[in-house]
């Protein structure tokens, strides 16, 4: 396959993946938050989201850093999402903690809030990184 071809098949990869978290989400609000089908895809979800952030770790972000060495807009570009990143990631894995924990009984009153505070926040990341963040990939592959 060509450069190109390897380039596209990794962000239809990542793009593939982002839709499969989004469609499980919209399910749990379709069916509603506070059931045991919910719970059950939010745990699959759970794992498809930590294997696409290890796609990405493995496979987007290496070249990205790397490009990022000589350009410095780009460098500043992924401090940003790094950032966000590090933020999303805590109150993503933190809802998993308190809802999915021990001692998740004494919170259940609060899951359906947190639940669309957690799945908005990962849509827009998701939206971002679509938008603005896998066009950059794109860019340096043909620079």
């Amino acid at each position: 396959p060509t450069k190109q071809r390897v380039f596209m098949n990794l962000i239809e990869e990542l793009i593939a993946e982002h839709k499969q978290i989004v469609e499980m989400l919209k399910q749990v609000k379709a069916i509603g938050v506070i059931n045991d089908e919910s719970r059950k895809i939010l745990i699959v979800a759970k794992k498809n989201l930590l294997t696409h952030l290890k796609n990405e770790d493995m496979k987007f972000y290496p070249c990205m850093h790397k490009a990022a060495e000589h350009n410095r807009d780009l460098k500043i570009l992924l401090d940003i999402f790094a950032r966000d990143m590090d933020s999303t990631s805590d109150d993503i894995m933190s809802f998993y903690d308190i809802h999915f924990g021990p001692d998740a009984d004494k919170y259940k009153d609060f899951f359906a809030m947190e639940f669309g505070a957690f799945s908005t926040r990962l849509f827009m990341r998701i939206k971002y990184e679509e938008i603005r963040l896998y066009p950059e990939y794109f860019n340096i592959k043909h620079t």
